[in-house]
């Protein structure tokens, strides 16, 4: 038993090493992403969680917009409850290092599974949780939660097709399943299940009991579908409601920051001991993935010699044309498989960053280390030795012939001396089969080694720092806080790190400091399409792939402002607030940064919009506003009061989504869109009360089938064997 614990003990000592940053007492790892979308989201939960509701909705930016049904946000993953008991910054910073743990446990499992040996298994854990892909997720907290549960995936899977007869590993699988979709990112998420597909439908092919395996996977992706059934379904709700619904243009896939650069391929699998920046070396941050040049050559032999062993080609081929896929699809648009994929795969076009496919390569590349590390440990053949020597020399030449950069000639020495200090160690291992263990134990040192000085260049030390995010406010977020009205940021974008993105109000940020905005940034379902056109109404050109302040004509005008419910704007200190807001007062807060001005046509948190008559259309120039008094109860439930003297379309200034009910003193009335935007109703003159609630049709039968998938998985781990099994009535004596 301490046998087989061993391999995940050592894969926790390498976790934890690869994670020191995350759970240090001292530290605080910080992105751009954490101060300014994963902290404000997950806060947002927690308060939703703590005050007993759901969070369906996130108020605090777009004027109100899907919280539940953003995936990213990944509000029922059971993990997340769990970091809850924590401060933001900290209990994200801890589930990324779980995660990272969870994932390298993950590959020795599945390796295992796989029937390589333990000191193989354990040296794919560590090449898992100290590749450069895997680092780079973890500062991406909802991407590292979702690529977590790959290779556990796939062990279940695995293990369900060789014993369909199981039910608990169909449970199992049932759970892996669920906490894919539930953790978060979807792009991740989507890799996922390509990878799991093309992996089970190869073991499938020509198994003899295909038929039971099929039934028993089919059984634990109905309970999982079920059980995520409430994340699902407000998912494909809000992803109906997105501006990017009907897919990306693949034009735009082309970014040079989002896509794998082919003259950087050897760069950024093999990557540098001597660079202090991984992202500069490898063309970009998307782009980090180095495992090493040791690894790297046991991988290549590993993928070489299992796909043409008979024991193990069934497994193997499809993991190496995944690997393959995966690294031609991170290059973009520029090739004819991508082209095919985003034409004819559902869901492919939906993808924003290619590069992250470079994960699933790392993956599998890790996987196959531990297979390259038995063979060395069996025994190379020459066929075998000559296979390593011919890709080092193919690599060597890449370099030195081709367009394939190496980012300088030390770099290029450094490879090719490690390459011929493996190959020497393996011919060694051919020669001399007395110590051929000893030997493969320098070859792991040789590859720890590598990988240790690889993470020197960590991109977590970079973000890494004594404040935690939600401390990084100043004493205008602080005065914004207790305010009413949205507040808007023309502040620098490119202004420096979360220091100075967080308190300038980088629009997702204002949730973390309970700031109200009508501006935001996701790239996701929360830009809905009524969004969108709404920003035409403010903005000549406006690019809704970007925060409001990118679209937004100055200098702004105040009546425009107001027909949006924007009371204040944030400015940088250094910038002229009568070219940008003139005529608005202030400032009416300060700091050594910024500088809050108001608008001086603000009506209030709601209006009425005074109307002739209470089938008059609403008013669109030269309007009568009235202020009237709400009360929010909370993001899904709202109370307005008015004692108005003419009929009025009353209008609360949040989104108009599907699924907002309103009653007037008691009874049902039907919703007014204001400004294509905005929640409305018409009311007659007089006092009236108002009552607003977000009950979307969906959410009761969600809640039920997700609770049916919960019940199900449970006796799928306690069942013993499928219904449809009988048993054989025994002979008659």
């Amino acid at each position: 038993m301490r046998r087989r614990g061993l391999p995940y003990l050592i894969v926790l000592l390498a976790s934890a090493w690869a994670t020191r940053h995350f759970w240090w007492p001292s530290h605080y790892v910080v992105t751009f992403d954490t101060g300014t979308y994963a902290a404000p989201n997950w806060m947002v939960g927690k308060s939703a969680f703590t005050d007993w509701r759901l969070p369906l909705i996130n108020d605090r930016i777009f004027g109100g917009v899907p919280h539940l049904g953003n995936p990213q946000t990944g509000t029922l993953y059971p993990l997340r409850w769990v970091s809850y008991l924590f401060e933001p910054t900290r209990g994200l910073n801890l589930l990324a290092a779980v995660h990272v743990f969870l994932l390298g446990t993950g590959v020795t499992f599945f390796s295992r599974r796989l029937s390589v040996s333990r000191l193989g298994a354990t040296v794919s854990g560590v090449v898992a949780v100290l590749c450069g892909a895997v680092v780079t997720k973890s500062i991406q907290i909802e991407q590292i939660m979702v690529i977590a549960w790959l290779p556990w995936v796939l062990a279940c899977a695995l293990m369900v097709i060789r014993h369909p007869e199981r039910l608990r590993y169909a449970g199992a699988l049932s759970i892996a399943v669920s906490m894919t979709i539930l953790s978060g990112h979807p792009q991740m998420t989507y890799e996922v299940a390509m990878v799991a597909a093309v992996f089970v439908l190869a073991q499938l092919w020509r198994n003899s009991q295909w038929r039971r395996a099929l039934r028993s996977i089919s059984l634990a992706l109905t309970a999982s579908l079920l059980t995520s059934s409430l994340q699902l379904i407000a998912a494909l709700t809000a992803t109906g409601d997105s501006y990017y619904s009907g897919g990306r243009d693949i034009n735009a896939l082309g970014n040079g920051d989002f896509v794998l650069r082919a003259r950087h391929a050897m760069q950024v699998f093999l990557g540098s001991v001597t660079s202090d920046r991984s992202d500069v070396f490898a063309g970009s941050f998307e782009s980090i993935s180095y495992i090493g040049v040791v690894a790297t050559l046991l991988a290549l032999l590993a993928m070489a010699v299992s796909v043409r062993r008979h024991e193990s080609r069934r497994w193997s081929i499809p993991l190496v044309v995944m690997a393959f896929v995966g690294f031609v699809w991170s290059l973009g648009p520029r090739t004819p498989v991508f082209r095919l994929a985003f034409d004819f795969l559902p869901g492919f076009d939906l993808g924003r960053v290619s590069a992250r496919w470079l994960v699933v390569v790392s993956m599998i590349a890790a996987i196959f280390v531990g297979v390259g590390v038995d063979l060395v440990r069996q025994g190379l053949t020459r066929r075998m030795l000559a296979l390593v020597a011919a890709t080092t020399a193919a690599g060597t030449i890449a370099v030195v012939a081709l367009p394939v950069r190496s980012g300088s000639g030390s770099t290029s020495w450094i490879w090719l001396g490690t390459a011929l200090l493996a190959i020497v160690v393996t011919v060694t291992t051919v020669r001399r089969p007395q110590i051929r263990t000893h030997l493969a134990r320098g070859l792991i040192a040789l590859l720890v080694l590598e990988m240790l000085l690889l993470d020197r260049a960590s991109i977590v030390d970079d973000v890494t720092s004594d404040v935690p995010a939600e401390q990084l406010g100043s004493a205008t977020t602080e005065w914004l806080s207790s305010t009413d009205g949205y507040t808007i940021a023309l502040t620098d974008d490119g202004g420096g790190g979360p220091d100075y993105l967080v308190p300038s109000l980088r629009p997702n940020a204002a949730a973390m400091f309970d700031i109200a905005s009508i501006d935001g940034y996701d790239g996701g379902v929360q830009v809905t399409r009524r969004w969108a056109n709404a920003l035409e109404r403010i903005s000549p050109a406006p690019n809704p792939e970007l925060p409001l302040r990118s679209s937004v004509a100055l200098p702004l005008d105040p009546a425009a402002m107001a027909r949006f419910g924007v009371r204040y704007v944030l400015l940088d200190v250094t910038d002229d607030p009568s070219a940008l807001v003139p005529g608005w007062r202030g400032p009416m807060a300060t700091d050594d940064r910024f500088a809050v001005y108001e608008n001086p046509d603000w009506i209030a948190p709601a209006w009425a919009i005074v109307t002739d008559a209470p089938d008059a259309p609403v008013c669109e120039v030269d309007c009568t506003y009235r202020p009237v008094d709400l009360r929010v109860l909370s993001p899904e439930h709202l109370r307005v009061g008015t004692n108005l003297e003419q009929s009025a379309v009353v209008t609360v200034p949040r989104q108009a989504l599907a699924g907002w009910h309103v009653t007037v003193d008691g009874k049902s009335a039907e919703v007014t869109v204001v400004d294509e935007l905005f929640l409305g109703v018409r009311v007659s003159a007089g006092e009236h009360v108002i009552e607003w609630r977000y009950r979307p049709a969906w959410l009761a039968p969600s809640v039920f089938a997700s609770l049916i998938g919960v019940a199900v998985t449970l006796l799928l781990l306690w069942g013993r064997r499928p219904r449809w099994r009988r048993s054989t009535p025994s002979a008659p004596r």
